[in-house]
């Protein structure tokens, strides 16, 4: 199996990572945490104002650090997410305590909390949203992090440490992300005219490629790249005429012949069935290792542009510890473990997406990542600057998300 290709079909169903409060059935558990809600801006987090998520001091693990020995580490994961030589080098890694590791995946955000409630969801490790972080600490089902377990911290970019922490958990108090992706336009340098490359943005609705493109099957991606198109800049626009307009030009596009696809960008493109497609960063770096493709030949023939100037958009993806794990301090360790450089690096090669930690850096990169040297587009690669300079989706007030949804029914409707 192509690395990545699972782990990116779950990117398929995670609508839910930037749909507003209503979606989730989280009232129950809500309302019972009402008097210690997070501190927010009404629809979720943003940069502009960022969220202190309530400490819940009863699950904060203030013990010793020794390793829960002879224990079964429960991780909660997407599917296909996490190499298995990462799980295997941790159960390696603490050998001496015998420890072993049972991983369980989850399709989609309301199938995974349904389950974190459950009877059986007393799992260590888990991976959510952004979105959905103020939500679970809410409602207890995260236990806040002991810093002084993830010495591996440091290792990050300097916009997700504690100090001051990121955006959507000032402080780092119950997450810290597992991978960072840009989001923009990938195509085929071969079969794509050279006056045409010069702006992608057009390249879904260039008659010359009828039928060959593609956009994400993602609501707010492919209407938020409309709307780029169009010169709105603010990719949360609550403007619903602006969203409205956007999501007809999408809809020209596709009467144009462009597709709405999960896998186009990766499976598509490498295949020549394509020769344009939106696409997540990791997307194209998971294009080249294509199975039954030579990657440097890939690479030739691969290239991918995303707006750097701020106006464009990026996204990360969350670690977290469960407040009913049984295992608190190998949580930990495991949480930790991904934070580990060559650990992190090894699986970066696996699915395609970049941790955000200061050692992978671009030059790193080009010199080992197989087949990005011959695409030579270095935006491929995020560095840490970029991304604090960029947009981030946020969750919508439930009137405004609606508007996108409904405007993207219409073009769903069409294609």
């Amino acid at each position: 199996m192509m690395p990545g290709v699972n782990r990116l079909d779950r990117r398929s169903l995670l609508h839910a990572a930037v749909v507003g409060a209503a979606s989730i059935p989280l009232a129950p558990l809500l309302a019972a945490c009402a008097r210690d809600r997070a501190v927010q801006a009404p629809g979720g987090p943003t940069r502009a104002n960022p969220a202190t998520l309530p400490m819940h001091e009863d699950l904060l693990f203030q013990g010793g650090a020794a390793i829960e020995r002879g224990a079964t580490l429960r991780v909660y994961q997407w599917r296909e997410y996490l190499a298995d030589e990462v799980i295997e080098g941790f159960v390696r890694r603490y050998a001496a305590d015998d420890v072993d590791v049972r991983v369980e995946s989850f399709a989609d955000m309301d199938e995974a909390l349904a389950r974190l409630r459950g009877p059986d969801g007393d799992f260590d490790v888990f991976f959510p949203t952004i979105d959905e972080l103020p939500r679970l600490a809410d409602a207890r089902l995260l236990r806040p992090l002991t810093h002084h377990l993830l010495p591996n911290l440091p290792n990050l970019w300097p916009e997700f440490r504690p100090d001051p922490g990121p955006f959507y958990d000032r402080g780092v108090r119950y997450s810290v992300p597992y991978t960072v992706y840009s989001s923009g336009i990938a195509w085929r340098t071969d079969l794509v005219e050279a006056e045409d490359a010069r702006e992608p943005l057009e390249l879904p609705w260039n008659p010359r490629y009828r039928g060959r493109t593609g956009f994400l099957n993602q609501y707010r991606e492919a209407i938020g790249f409309a709307l780029l198109r169009a010169g709105v800049t603010d990719l949360n626009t609550t403007d619903a005429a602006a969203i409205e307009r956007a999501a007809s030009a999408v809809r020209e596009a596709v009467a144009l012949g462009a597709r709405v696809t999960e896998d186009g960008a990766y499976h598509d493109l490498p295949e020549g069935r394509v020769v344009a497609h939106q696409a997540w960063s990791g997307d194209i770096l998971t294009a080249l290792a294509y199975e039954g493709h030579d990657p440097a030949a890939t690479g030739r023939t691969l290239a991918y542009w995303w707006p750097m100037d701020g106006t464009g958009w990026v996204g990360c993806d969350l670690t977290a510890i469960c407040a009913r794990g049984k295992n608190p301090v190998l949580a930990h360790a495991f949480v930790n473990h991904l934070l580990d450089e060559g650990v992190a690096y090894r699986n970066f090669l696996w699915n395609g997406y970049q941790p955000p930690l200061e050692a992978i850096t671009r030059e790193r990169a080009f010199r080992t990542y197989p087949g990005l040297a011959e695409m030579g587009h270095h935006c491929a690669i995020l560095a840490p600057e970029e991304f604090a300079a960029s947009q981030m989706f946020h969750a919508l007030d439930p009137r405004s998300d609606a508007a996108w949804l409904d405007a993207w029914q219409g073009v769903l409707a069409a294609a």
